[in-house]
């Protein structure tokens, strides 16, 4: 039991540290191997061991009734049903299936966070192999900076290079960073130890320079919104963490650009023609959606004869809109249950930070409270769900909350969950 136990460990520790870092166009002898290549050999692997495993076994039927009563479960489930219905109905089966699949192997590996690790300190080894992940991309990121690579965009005052680092989309990077910067900035806050706070502001400098070096407008909007809230929660004087970001703003004229641009009709046009474009197909298909993943294959049907000939339709993935993905693509029960996990992550993780004392996780946990805002704010201007590199660290971060929170409940069965 303890080998097939460390063996599990060591594969999701692997994953936590190289997922964001494979590139996604990796082949090995024309086979593909990305970082979900690894998740689903960790999601057969626990199968195996589910089902030859008498032990594993129980540990499943010990929680059969507790993971049908949870509403973060039973919407996550729900959201996999909906996926699954949806395929059937969709123009691209094989498209809706496999999307299915990715979404649901990150669902797998959520539970078994919950359930199946039962060493505390493997949790806390998960979280700072991500904290390592960020420090490698964050490093990355300004390298890339410095040796002029990424993708040039010309504005009126020239030209910008836009840094993507092992996230292969500026866009992609500013939300991942968006995410992990909060738990930083909470860190830093309240460690005491200086070798530990040199650590977390290396980290924090990092996530705030490939965020600005990303120049996504989305990502500036995210992270607006959680310094607002981290200055909610704490104290007014924590807003000297806006000071850089703020004077590179003013500055920087490429940065002030982007800025503008926010409000910009002319730069958001495309951007609502998506979205009322998803809203025409929801209309149409408001029960089982188009299918998972079939947005693009229904979306030219929406388009006026001259439009398809202006348009690169080969370029659109997605309504760059979550909630709007999962409901036009989903239907009403994928919306729904979409929804509702969203909802759940936020009760969550304050119930777990109201529970716990003062310490690490405390203060990490306290840190994606405030990125969960800028998450949920930035997923209604863009679809990160579509991203694997960003999304499975959503999936991680709040398995480990909830594993911390059953192995504690187990060890004192009177706790609250």
């Amino acid at each position: 039991m303890k080998i097939l136990e460390t063996i599990l460990y060591i594969l999701i520790i692997i994953f936590t540290i190289f997922m964001p870092l494979i590139p996604s166009n990796y082949k090995i002898k024309s086979i593909n191997f990305t970082g979900d290549t690894i998740l689903y050999f960790i999601v057969l692997y626990f199968l195996i061991i589910i089902l030859f495993n008498k032990i594993n076994r129980n540990i499943l039927l010990k929680n059969y009734k507790s993971i049908f009563k949870d509403y973060i479960n039973i919407s996550m489930l729900l959201w996999i049903a909906a996926m699954f219905i949806s395929a059937c109905n969709a123009k691209d089966k094989l498209l809706a299936l496999s999307e299915t699949l990715r979404l649901s192997s990150y669902i797998i590996l959520f539970f078994i966070l919950r359930y199946f690790i039962k060493k505390e300190k493997v949790y806390k080894i998960i979280l700072k192999n991500y904290m390592l992940s960020s420090f490698i991309i964050g490093v990355f990121g300004i390298y890339q900076s410095f040796m002029g690579y990424g993708i040039l965009e010309s504005n009126k005052f020239g030209s910008e290079i836009r840094i993507s680092s092992f996230l292969e989309n500026p866009n992609n990077l500013g939300m991942y960073f968006v995410f992990a910067v909060f738990p930083f900035i909470v860190l830093l806050i309240k460690d005491k130890k200086p070798i530990n706070k040199l650590i977390y502001l290396l980290l924090t400098f990092l996530s705030l320079a490939n965020i600005i070096l990303s120049y996504s407008r989305n990502a500036y909007l995210g992270i607006a919104v959680g310094f607002l809230l981290l200055i909610v929660i704490f104290n007014i004087k924590y807003i000297f963490f806006t000071i850089i970001p703020v004077l590179l703003i003013k500055f920087i004229p490429s940065i002030y650009t982007r800025i503008k641009d926010i409000g910009d009709p002319s730069q958001n046009i495309s951007r609502i023609e998506l979205w009322k474009t998803a809203v025409s197909m929801i209309k149409d298909h408001m029960i089982l959606g188009v299918g998972n993943g079939n947005f693009p294959e229904y979306y030219g049907k929406y388009l006026a004869d001259g439009e398809k000939t202006n348009k690169n339709l080969q370029s659109i993935i997605h309504p760059h809109n979550a909630f709007l993905k999962a409901f036009s693509e989903l239907g009403l029960l994928g919306f729904l249950s979409f929804t509702v996990m969203m909802i759940s992550s936020f009760f969550k993780v304050f119930g777990f930070i109201k529970t716990e004392g003062d310490g690490f996780y405390k203060s990490f946990y306290t840190g994606v409270f405030i990125s969960l805002f800028s998450m949920v704010f930035m997923n209604f201007l863009d679809n990160f769900f579509s991203s694997p590199k960003v999304v499975v660290y959503y999936f991680i971060v709040i398995g480990v909350c909830e594993g911390i929170k059953n192995n504690r409940l187990e060890v004192n069965p009177l706790s609250k969950r």
